[in-house]
């Protein structure tokens, strides 16, 4: 990492704090719908048995910069349809996004580069973000930053280091 960083550095990628910035997700599944719960008849404390589940998956994104300004979070659902009830009440500190699975995805991080890092990142800037196949094969993501008549250097961390090399990741 060190050649890297000092090609960044002479580049003038690191000179600014603001313009260094780093992305991560994390999923979560929130809640298990239980049907039915099996026990021996007179037991006052028993193991819950799921028999199928509900669950709904969301994902976090964060992103920040070395300077300490932490951007609009991300909050992805699943689902098809976005429900404004969602995210009433948050003085629209969230970006909220819907997709099927609520997994992260080429789109939903595309449209979040769009509508809120790009207008909020300087001029000259390196994205440090992980492996994650939105990230690496996003070539609509790829072709934006290129468009945007920023210079962005887009940084894929190593697989399985970003809990030692991405701070967001921590």
């Amino acid at each position: 990492m060190d050649r890297a960083s000092r090609g960044l550095n002479d580049q003038g990628y690191l000179s600014n704090p603001e313009g260094v910035i780093n992305l991560g997700e994390s999923g979560f599944v929130l809640g298990f719908e239980r049907e039915r719960v099996y026990a021996e008849k007179g037991k006052k404390h028993v193991v819950p048995y799921t028999e199928g589940s509900t669950r709904d998956q969301v994902t976090t994104l964060f992103c920040g910069n070395a300077a300490g300004r932490m951007f609009k979070p991300l909050v992805l659902y699943d689902g098809v349809l976005h429900l404004g009830s969602i995210y009433d009440n948050t003085n629209d500190k969230l970006y909220v996004a819907v997709n099927r699975k609520g997994v992260m995805d080429h789109k939903v991080l595309t449209d979040y580069f769009r509508q809120e890092m790009l207008p909020n990142a300087p001029d000259k800037c390196v994205v440090l973000m992980d492996g994650h196949y939105s990230h690496v094969t996003n070539i609509k993501l790829f072709k934006l930053c290129i468009e945007s008549g920023k210079d962005i250097c887009l940084i894929c961390l190593p697989s399985g280091q970003t809990d030692k090399l991405q701070p967001l990741d921590s």
